[in-house]
């Protein structure tokens, strides 16, 4: 699936306008991807000013998108109108309200690691959540622990998938391999624990989204009679990649609900350590959470839409994080859509097979315009991204050390004729005046510049 362009209105008024795909703008007329714009997945990176609508756009695409082709009228306050062109099961097909369209075969993922995310918590046929949250507006302090080990208990018995699972761990800098323990937290009689958990299983039955069966709940109990039978009152189990695990996801559900068993996860470093999944960085269980929640998604003519993904990453892992995903889709036709603050995860971005959009807002009509940006960032550094990308002007940034003496060798030559300082520079140096100190030396030298050049915002 490839979102190529949003048209959203309210009363006729343009609220979002924006071209997620262009193949004329970046893409050789040779390449794979001008002749098959479908051909692998794609990824759309989406930067903006904090209140430039990055997230809300996510949420009005998946919004959209998951409501019409059910034939529901999409309700807000917000707008009352919209069109979408777009290409799914390589047609390109354009969407609008109240116009019917048969239904094609896609699906919307929303993923991100933030507590409060905006996006839809209800699945449906054509959208599923894959955030923390548990219920519309809430995170429960496990919920992380149990979805992890949820996904590696549903993935083990998918060796294509876990494939997958290993380039993540390969990323994090961990052995392919995980062991999950059980033990009972306090002593509990043995002539009573059947009981006991027969009753716990009860009441807790009607809070699961796929209720125990008979056969889960003599399972269950069965298991909790033999962690009695134990000395230590421990049993364990390798996880990767073991399709004979002896339990499902529901039945591991009913268990870990039960007060009085404890479990844990553990995985192990590359240099032999170990380490419990509930004392991992925030960093290791977003990566981990979020990528093995995409992964047992993973299908064709899918889109997903990802809220800050920057969320406790270290650089290097940001720099690598679309790469990341590309590699685990490799075999998908699927497009990516990523607001972020990062200019570390535009880093590298190929070009053929992604495209940067920033957002802006008119200040008198509120309307959020989505500009393409035509550069190809493989190959930039940081710097250069903050400065050409997201117009970020800082005074010890290499790049505007460059335009400065580029401009300066200019206005030192007096045989020049007409202007050959382009307006792009102009305003990147009118925005650094603005962020230096005034104590600053540098900020007398572009201000001079730009007095010199007749820039009325240097007065």
């Amino acid at each position: 699936m490839r979102l190529l362009e949003l048209e959203v209105k309210n009363k006729g008024n343009i609220i979002y306008h924006v071209t997620f795909y262009d193949k004329d703008s970046h893409c050789d007329e040779n390449s794979t991807y001008y002749k098959d714009p479908t051909k692998g997945p794609f990824s759309s990176v989406i930067i903006g000013a904090n209140g430039s609508g990055k997230s809300r756009l996510l949420t009005v695409v998946a919004e959209i998108l998951s409501n019409h082709f059910q034939g529901k009228r999409v309700i807000s306050r917000e707008y009352d109108d919209y069109t979408i062109k777009c290409i799914i099961n390589g047609q390109e097909i354009v969407i609008k309200k109240n116009q019917e369209n048969a239904v094609p075969h896609f699906k919307i993922f929303s993923s991100s690691f933030i507590i409060n995310d905006k996006f839809p918590f209800s699945s449906n046929n054509f959208y599923a959540y894959k955030g923390p949250r548990q219920v519309a507006n809430a995170i429960f302090s496990n919920t992380i622990d149990r979805q992890f080990i949820a996904n590696i208990l549903s993935l083990s018995k998918d060796g294509s998938k876990m494939k997958n699972v290993a380039k993540v761990f390969e990323m994090l800098g961990l052995e392919n391999k995980c062991e999950l323990s059980f033990h009972m937290k306090r002593y509990v009689q043995k002539a009573k624990i059947r009981r006991t958990t027969a009753n716990a299983l009860n009441r807790n039955n009607r809070k699961f989204v796929t209720p125990l069966s008979e056969d889960d709940q003599e399972f269950i109990i069965d298991f909790v009679d033999t962690l009695t039978n134990k000395d230590d009152g421990k049993k364990n189990f390798e996880l990767f990649s073991n399709p004979n695990i002896p339990f499902s996801t529901t039945q591991f559900a009913g268990i870990s609900s039960l007060n009085n068993v404890l479990y844990d996860i553990k995985l192990w470093k590359k240099d032999g350590t170990s380490f419990s999944f509930s004392s991992a960085s925030s960093g290791e269980k977003h990566m981990l959470f979020s990528m093995l929640n995409l992964i047992i998604s993973a299908q064709e003519e899918s889109l997903i839409l990802i809220d800050e993904p920057e969320v406790s990453l270290h650089p290097n892992w940001q720099m690598k994080y679309i790469d990341t995903l590309k590699n685990i889709f490799s075999s998908f036709n699927t497009h990516f859509i990523i607001a972020t603050h990062s200019h570390f995860l535009v880093s590298d971005l190929e070009g053929e097979s992604s495209s940067v959009i920033r957002l802006l807002k008119e200040e008198k009509t509120n309307a959020i315009t989505g500009e393409l940006i035509k550069s190809n960032t493989y190959g930039w550094s940081p710097d250069e991204i903050l400065y050409r990308v997201f117009e970020v002007a800082s005074s010890r940034n290499r790049f505007v050390a460059e335009d400065i003496a580029n401009i300066l060798d200019y206005l030192s030559d007096p045989e020049r004729t007409g202007n050959i300082v382009n307006m792009e520079t102009l305003a990147k140096l009118e925005s650094l005046k603005k962020t230096l100190n005034e104590m600053d030396p540098l900020k007398k030298v572009v201000t001079s510049i730009l007095n010199k050049l007749g820039c009325k915002d240097a007065f």
